[in-house]
């Protein structure tokens, strides 16, 4: 599949995601669970689809994404949205075997 429309797949899943964690606390008014949570267990198969790993597990997503949102925090860059930077970044590292937290 195309490299950018496998890019344009993960940045709506991000969008979707984001948007639905961000009502799941607007309307409870609380969250058992970060975004990252929410995602991993909301949205695991549509990563697996959208990555084309149907072998992606949730620590990987999860260890993944986290990453991501802390290296986003740490640069900070106001010219790069935070779905296209993140989409950036698990594209990158789908395939990699490495987990940390």
């Amino acid at each position: 599949m195309d490299c950018s429309i496998v890019n344009h797949k993960i940045q709506l899943l991000l969008q979707d995601t984001e948007t639905s964690f961000n009502m799941l606390i607007d309307t409870d008014g609380r969250s058992d669970m970060d975004y990252v949570d929410y995602t991993v267990n909301a949205r695991i198969n549509c990563f697996r689809s959208a990555l084309q790993n149907p072998d992606l597990r949730r620590v990987e997503l999860a260890s993944m994404l986290r990453r991501a949102l802390k290296k986003q925090k740490s640069i900070k860059s106001q010219k790069t949205y935070w779905s296209a930077f993140m989409t950036s970044y698990v594209r990158k590292n789908a395939n990699s075997n490495e987990i940390f937290e």
